[in-house]
């Protein structure tokens, strides 16, 4: 069997939310910054002290300036075990966009949830757009939540660095030392996981914002979310954070929200009973994490491991797209996406056939980035029984055309799609997602909770989902998993009926056929994949997905700027 497959099926593994178990224990925590030694390694086997590692901050492009930033946040609770959250993971932590290396005031700033299980990096081309389109007049802040402080990038940064993907697998898979540390492996137990919920990560996103001065937040902050991202950002808009028995819901600090192609709606309502035994089918129940069981999201049984591939082929891809790919790390899993021996293929070609709409198996993965070079045929994955697209010959060597090679053009160059893989100093995948935060996002899902509903005594406060009266914007992408804004109907109903006062569109209703310019917004995109909505490259982008979506985040916000320092 060909050595190039199993990276196609570890990124397809990314998508398999409706397969997803969870499993035990991440690895050991340490900084994703780590440095690398520049020299070649002796005899040893540790890099020696030449300093290499990924910036935490730079200017990526003319005009965008990157930056990893870690604040303090609270500390989660602990575990009935009486297991305890490890310092270094109660922050809150984000790449922050902006104009310039030194902050200067901007119009708005926008704070971004990542879909699942996805970090801060799956947000940095649509970041990119909307700073150079908007002439540095904003801010985005990604958000890379807190479980991602358990991954030790070191590997991948040197990797990056060195431009050496192999030197990954040394790390990760031989003992290789980098500048004196060497990969520990997992814990025993992160039993301190199973309180790391809803509630939790709202209180981290409360850290982020109260670094923006109260008054500001409901004139110039909007939060967005992708797919789970959107799921998210709904609680959190209904999350209850008025005192003194007066209900105030999270949204009034908001000058506004959207939902990218995704809510609550994909996440059907649980009891009580469900919530602490059999789970919400993608996450465990309660009772089993407080066990110390099935505490992350894993994908097939194969977690990590499918993880580093996805990220070291995306780093290939990257600086040798044309080059056949020879790594023993993509052979194990070949079957559970091709069901056959594959020929060669090249690293673009890995990515293409598991990113793209034609051929890989699940909605939550797709974009439309091209397609093969090379003749294809259709079978029937085995992992959604979908009709997908696979190479035909056993003779031929596949490479990738990408978005813009194929006529008609499509929305996603393969380009991007390996860059935000790979690059550092954080990652576009979230290697332990809590399983706890998406059981607690099944419990919500109705938004219909009073303080007397059951959720209340798990710390779930989303019950001021009438009072939210921020303006809302919904992007459906026709080829993805919110086809069309009909399903918010429920949701339109139940909020605030009109757009609140004091804000630029007061008194805008909640009809969805406005366009972009009422109170629930509605941005249509039919030739649009998944993650189309991040991703989406060139010219065509620009006019369908990020200028709309800059306008409608403009449009909400007040007059003036402000300046939030380092």
């Amino acid at each position: 069997m060909s050595r190039s497959t199993r990276l196609v099926v570890s990124l397809s593994l990314l998508s398999l939310l409706a397969l997803a178990s969870a499993c035990a224990a991440p690895p050991a925590a340490s900084p994703g910054d780590a440095d690398a030694g520049a020299d070649a390694a002796p005899a040893d086997g540790a890099l020696g002290d030449g300093a290499l590692s990924v910036p935490l901050a730079g200017e990526i492009e003319p005009g965008v300036y990157r930056e990893l930033v870690t604040i303090a946040a609270p500390a989660a609770p602990p575990s009935p075990s009486g297991a305890t959250s490890p310092p270094h993971t109660n922050v809150a932590r984000f790449l922050r966009y902006r104009a310039s290396a030194e902050p200067r005031p901007v119009r708005a700033i926008v704070i971004a949830m990542p879909g699942m299980p996805a970090g801060a990096m799956s947000y940095d081309q649509l970041a990119r757009r909307l700073l150079v389109l908007s002439g540095g007049d904003i801010e985005l802040w990604a958000i890379d939540r807190r479980a991602n402080t358990l991954e030790d990038l070191t590997g991948m940064n040197a990797a990056e660095a060195r431009r050496d993907p192999d030197l990954a697998w040394r790390y990760y898979d031989e003992g290789l030392t980098i500048a004196g540390k060497r990969y520990q492996g997992l814990p025993a137990s992160p039993a301190y996981m199973s309180e790391w919920g809803l509630a939790t990560h709202v209180s981290d996103l409360r850290a982020m914002l109260a670094l923006i001065p109260a008054a500001e937040r409901r004139a110039r902050v909007l939060l967005i979310g992708h797919s789970f991202g959107a799921a998210f950002v709904q609680a959190y808009a209904a999350w209850n954070i008025g005192a003194d028995g007066a209900p105030r819901a999270a949204a009034s600090e908001l000058a506004g929200v959207a939902l990218l192609d995704g809510g609550l709606f994909l996440y059907p309502e649980i009891d009580e009973a469900t919530y602490r035994g059999q789970g919400s089918g993608l996450a465990a129940g309660l009772d089993t994490l407080r066990a110390g069981k099935r505490l992350y999201l894993d994908y097939v049984g194969l977690g990590l491991e499918a993880f580093l591939t996805v990220e070291v082929t995306a780093l290939r891809a990257s600086i040798a797209p044309h080059a056949v790919v020879d790594d023993p790390h993509v052979d194990r899993i070949a079957t559970l996406l091709f069901l056959r021996a594959p020929p060669p293929m090249t690293s673009a070609a890995l990515v293409g056939f598991t990113l793209d709409e034609d051929s890989s198996p699940v909605r939550g993965l797709r974009a439309r980035c091209g397609a093969a070079d090379g003749p294809t045929e259709s079978y029937r994955s085995p992992l959604t029984s979908e009709m997908r697209l696979r190479p035909a010959r056993d003779d031929v060597t596949y490479d990738w055309l990408d978005y813009d090679e194929v006529d008609p053009p499509e929305n996603t160059s393969i380009k991007v799609l390996a860059r935000v893989a790979h690059e550092g100093p954080t990652n576009r995948i979230e290697w332990f997602m809590p399983a706890r935060l998406v059981l607690d996002v099944a419990a919500v899902s109705s938004l219909s909770m009073t303080d007397a509903s059951w959720q209340r005594a798990y710390g779930l406060r989303a019950t001021a989902n009438g009072l939210v009266d921020a303006p809302l914007l919904v992007v459906s992408a026709g080829r993805g998993i919110a086809p069309s804004a009909a399903a918010f109907d429920g949701y339109r109903q139940r909020i605030a009926a009109t757009v609140g006062e004091g804000r630029p569109r007061a008194g805008a209703t909640r009809a969805r056929d406005q366009g972009l310019a009422g109170g629930f917004a509605v941005l249509d995109l039919p030739d649009h994949a998944h993650d189309d909505l991040v991703h989406g490259s060139g010219e065509r982008a620009d006019q369908q997905i990020y200028q709309p979506l800059l306008d409608w985040l403009l449009s909400n916000v007040a007059a003036g700027r402000v300046l939030v320092g380092r």
